[in-house]
């Protein structure tokens, strides 16, 4: 997985794969671990008071934007980077491309 980080709140992650990741599996419950209540809607994983996953599914990758709740720098850093490990652990167990963060 490829990530580009616009701002200290929106950060854009490619994933490449050979069959659909499901992707709400993969992030419903690290953020049920990190206390958070999460709405699901087709394709989107919204959480906090203004977090939101979207994922848009491409022939072998999908692209994750992850719009992180207004919190302090250090806890989007933390929670980023747990949801993005969440990511890599689940492409570790199955034929997912490791996942690679990309600062922007």
């Amino acid at each position: 997985m490829r990530s580009r980080r616009a701002s200290q709140q929106l950060s854009t992650w490619r994933a490449l794969h050979v069959r659909p990741v499901a992707w709400e599996d993969v992030f419903r419950p690290a953020l049920a671990l990190l206390g958070f209540t999460v709405e699901a809607e087709d394709g989107v994983l919204r959480f906090g008071e203004t977090g939101s996953i979207r994922w848009t599914r491409g022939a072998f990758w999908t692209t994750i934007r992850l719009q992180l709740p207004t919190c302090s720098p250090k806890k989007s850093d933390l929670l980023a980077a747990a949801l993005l490990k969440a990511a890599r652990y689940r492409s570790a167990a199955t034929d997912v491309q490791p996942v690679r963060a990309r600062s922007a």
